[in-house]
């Protein structure tokens, strides 16, 4: 077979289409003769404006060729501008008139091309020609034009709600362009600019040297910069330069990254696993010591009842079964400590939870505090140990107590929380839906330093044959252990709050 029967024959170019507007017979005739002679298909011919706004589509023309005086004196202009209203087919007006008037009106309605009777067939064909090359640029305009307003409208969209800082500065450090989330970041003021500051001298003081990147490093780090309020701000910061075609620098370009969530939730996370340690640690050691003073406690009692009461021997046996006990129960809270919390895990409602521990509750706060509680109507659902839960409330209401020695109120509030990643709380609280206990006491409140160290382990501002310091560790390791989280706000002399916020059960 011969090769060259392969060769693809390219199809049949279709003819252009026009259709044919004009209230003159005559008129009609010399026209369909004219554009068949050239090669064009006449796809109808229609005698009114009225009928060309109403049938043009039916004949799916590439062009229109209309007269402008017909039915009325400019109908063929009045038709053209309802055709336009709707599609950008291309017309043309022909006119035997030489009116101004009627010319200014024709050309105000953007036509294709304007001729006048009687038309040339060179004239028509150019005139076709030309509105067919227009149409065709016209189109690839408003394309390119859709296509660049999706564009802006996509870099708008990311530039204004990116949850990331974005700027451009000059070489020299000045600002050009930041985005909103970065302007919040930096806590600028409403309606303030940065623009033209040098935003090297803005977030990088003298006292934090390396806050701004070299250029010669091109890998993101993290560092720390400075408000406009002087407050720290934990960033990971990665900046580039921006080259021309002869490799000069244009401009700089950086994204800014707010740290402080994933420096809490990696705090947290370091937080949890030395308490793992500490727990299972001590869980052995507990279990240890308490067998041996188990021993220790039966010959010291033993002893006692062999002894003549008050002789120095039985002094010292009874001294010996109070220390045995105090130490039976410092390891009985270190067992509690250590316990895996994550046993018997059920959902259950934390409003019934709550309001049957309010008798309990009052009686370790004692006579002179007032309990006051504040329960929804609704029960809420949430998944893990109700004896955990207990255990914590037990724990924050016996350090209430000792906050409040002359008395005061304890207040017991349970609501639900949604977190929706914006506010205080987005950057150590994961987006959810959560029910948030608060308990709050009028206390003697804690200072900045006592709050950064009240859930390690130990830690006590009591006398120690008062308080292990396991109290609040406990509650702790019982919100890690279910997902949850806590907050603590307190202030010296304003006593103090602790928020604990629980994932709501998805059995809601």
């Amino acid at each position: 077979m011969n090769a060259a029967s392969h060769t693809p024959v390219p199809a049949a170019t279709k003819p252009t289409r026009i259709l044919i507007v004009d209230d003159d017979e005559a008129q009609q005739r010399l026209l369909q003769h004219l554009l068949k002679t050239m090669g064009y298909q006449v796809t109808g011919t229609l005698s009114s404006g009225t009928s060309a706004v109403s049938e043009w589509q039916n004949h799916e023309p590439d062009v229109i060729l209309m007269d402008i005086m017909m039915e009325e004196p400019e109908a063929g202009i009045l038709a053209g501008e309802q055709i336009g209203e709707k599609n950008n087919v291309p017309i043309i007006y022909l006119t035997a008139t030489e009116e101004e008037s009627a010319f200014s009106r024709a050309l105000r309605s953007n036509p294709h091309g304007y001729l006048a009777k009687p038309v040339s067939p060179a004239a028509l064909k150019s005139a076709i020609e030309v509105s067919l090359v227009r149409h065709k640029y016209e189109n690839q305009l408003v394309e390119y034009r859709k296509k660049l307003e999706r564009s802006e409208q996509l870099f708008r969209g990311i530039f204004t709600n990116l949850r990331i800082g974005y700027f451009r500065i000059t070489p020299g450090h000045r600002v050009e362009l930041l985005n909103p989330f970065l302007l919040e970041l930096l806590e600028v003021p409403e309606g303030e600019s940065l623009i033209g500051e040098n935003l090297r001298d803005l977030v990088a003081p003298e006292a934090q040297p390396h806050a701004f990147l070299n250029l010669e490093d091109q890998d993101a780090q993290e560092t720390v910069w400075c408000s406009l309020t002087g407050k720290t701000i934990p960033v990971k910061l990665h900046i580039w330069p921006v080259h021309d075609a002869s490799g000069g620098t244009i401009f700089l370009e950086g994204t800014v990254e707010d740290m402080t969530r994933a420096n809490t939730l990696r705090n947290q996370m370091m937080h949890a696993q030395k308490m793992e340690v500490i727990g299972t640690l001590s869980g052995r050691v507990s279990h240890e010591i308490n067998n041996r003073l188990t021993s220790v406690l039966g010959h010291s009692e033993l002893i006692m009842a062999k002894v003549e009461p008050g002789t120095k021997l039985e002094k010292y046996a009874r001294s010996v079964v109070q220390n045995a006990r105090s130490a039976s129960d410092i390891i009985r809270q270190l067992l509690t400590f250590t316990r895996e919390w994550g046993e018997d895990e059920r959902t259950f409602d934390i409003r019934h939870l709550v309001k049957n521990m309010l008798d309990l509750l009052q009686h370790v706060l004692g006579r002179g505090i007032e309990l006051l509680a504040e329960l929804p109507q609704e029960s809420i659902l949430i998944k893990g140990n109700p004896k955990a839960v207990e255990q914590a409330l037990f724990n924050i209401a016996m350090n209430a107590r000792d906050a409040m020695p002359d008395g005061g109120e304890f207040t017991l509030r349970v609501e639900k929380s949604f977190q929706d990643g914006t506010g205080v709380l987005s950057k150590s609280i994961p987006t959810g839906a959560y029910v948030k206990l608060s308990l709050t006491d009028t206390g003697i409140g804690m200072t900045e330093t006592i709050q950064k160290q009240l859930f390690d382990p130990f830690f006590t501002t009591k006398d120690e044959n008062i308080s292990t310091g396991l109290g609040l560790s406990v509650v702790q390791r019982i919100m890690d252990q279910m997902n949850g989280h806590i907050q603590v706000e307190s202030a010296p002399g304003e006593g103090a709050r602790f928020d604990l916020y629980f994932p709501i059960s998805s059995d809601q």
